[in-house]
């Protein structure tokens, strides 16, 4: 079951992808709901099992990308920029959307594009859980929430979004590599999760909550290559 939520303040908008919606799911013959809300206060109550959400830049006035970058909190979904104004999209990685619409120049192929991509996402994130070794324990770690990797002697220590860490046995390189396109190996100690950057500067990236991480001042270049394309995508 996949559960759509759209977040904009345009009703007929709404309409008109719920209509779009229900016939991308159809034909693909996949379980799903679709619920509309139509201001930012109703996005916190509805967005607890939400899967795929499009969200309106500016709802009511109200810049939602603003609101949830300065409440320092992440979507816990795949989510699909809407926006009347173009030149709002380049202010939006922080929250690393999956696709964004156009309002202007809306037809329903870009609905279905973005949902094609929002499914691929979702297919991915469920191949994200590993088994790692610690102490005496296998521990099943999901990487969508691990930020970054560092090594600690002959162990490495997996820092997570929520404030956690784990130390385990495995060598940085194999859980960058499980980790896929999202992970990189910036540095002889340390890999990122794409998912977290928020900015970079010469030879560091920033991430969500301020950490600074060393980027190999040798391969900066390539690295910093890899992490565009990556957005890209």
């Amino acid at each position: 079951m996949i559960n759509i939520l759209l977040c904009d303040d345009d009703k007929a908008l709404c309409k008109s992808f719920e209509t779009d919606i229900r016939e991308y799911f159809f034909g693909k013959n996949i379980e799903f709901n679709v619920k509309s809300i139509y201001t930012i206060d109703e996005l916190e109550d509805n967005i607890k099992g939400c899967d795929i959400l499009f969200l309106d830049v500016i709802i009511n006035e109200q810049n939602s990308i603003n609101l949830i970058a300065d409440s320092g909190k992440t979507l816990p979904c795949q989510t699909v920029i809407v926006t009347s104004y173009p030149g709002e999209i380049y202010n939006i990685s922080h929250i690393s959307p999956a696709w964004y619409i156009d309002k202007v120049k809306y037809k329903k192929e870009h609905l279905h594009s973005a949902l094609n991509k929002c499914l691929e996402n979702i297919s991915k994130a469920q191949r994200s859980k590993i088994i790692v070794n610690c102490d005496k324990t296998k521990q099943v770690v999901d990487l969508r929430n691990v930020m970054y990797i560092e090594t600690q002697n002959k162990s490495i220590i997996l820092h997570f979004a929520d404030g956690t860490t784990l130390s385990a046995k495995n060598k940085i390189s194999e859980i960058a590599e499980l980790g896929g396109i999202n992970f990189q190996q910036c540095s002889r100690y340390y890999a990122v999760n794409f998912d977290y950057v928020t900015a970079y500067i010469w030879h560091k990236y920033i991430l969500q909550d301020k950490t600074e991480i060393v980027i190999s001042r040798k391969s900066y270049k390539d690295m910093i290559s890899q992490y565009r394309k990556y957005l890209e995508i």
